[in-house]
């Protein structure tokens, strides 16, 4: 968790599938490569047409594309710039955390497990790609006052993210 410390010096922003849109997806320019990139078995499942942007205020911005995605929400998602073209990794989760700049270092996901627990996870960008640090720091919601499944209460860092869309979580 060292690696959010970085996060909590920024003002963070958080957003889901609903947030994406298929008019901020540049089609033109990474329609095709999306879809190659997606394994044939799954193409049933695929979105790939839409995106979230994440504008740093620069000259670059980091297009976050939903691929294939589950019915809790979870949604494996593929960054990218395209000024110039470049992959940037692939993250996965149903919500997730970053901060406003050019390229941020850190990332964080929550990927929902059940009803009321899940996982975070941290992306680390790194030799150029999104790596996952192998972390996992499970979240459970309370079931009953006083009562908490197994995991950690959401940080509070990462509660106080500004949704990037009233349909977030819906």
């Amino acid at each position: 968790m060292r690696h959010w410390r970085v996060m909590r010096n920024h003002r963070l922003i958080t957003f889901d599938w609903n947030c994406s849109q298929a008019e901020s997806f540049p089609a033109t320019t990474l329609k095709d490569v999306v879809y190659r990139s997606i394994n044939p078995q799954d193409r049933n499942r695929l979105w790939g047409d839409r995106a979230f942007t994440l504008r740093s205020g620069g000259s670059q911005s980091i297009y976050f594309v939903p691929t294939v995605c589950g019915a809790t929400g979870n949604c494996a998602w593929r960054l990218y710039t395209i000024h110039p073209l470049r992959y940037l990794g692939e993250i996965s989760g149903e919500f997730v955390y970053a901060y406003r700049s050019s390229m941020p270092r850190v990332i964080v996901t929550y990927t929902r497990m059940g009803s009321s627990e899940g996982i975070l996870a941290t992306y680390v960008f790194k030799r150029g790609r999104y790596r996952w640090l192998g972390d996992e720091y499970p979240i459970g919601r309370e079931v009953l006052p006083g009562l908490r499944a197994d995991g950690h209460k959401m940080p509070s860092f990462l509660e106080r993210a500004v949704r990037q869309c009233k349909e977030y979580g819906g």
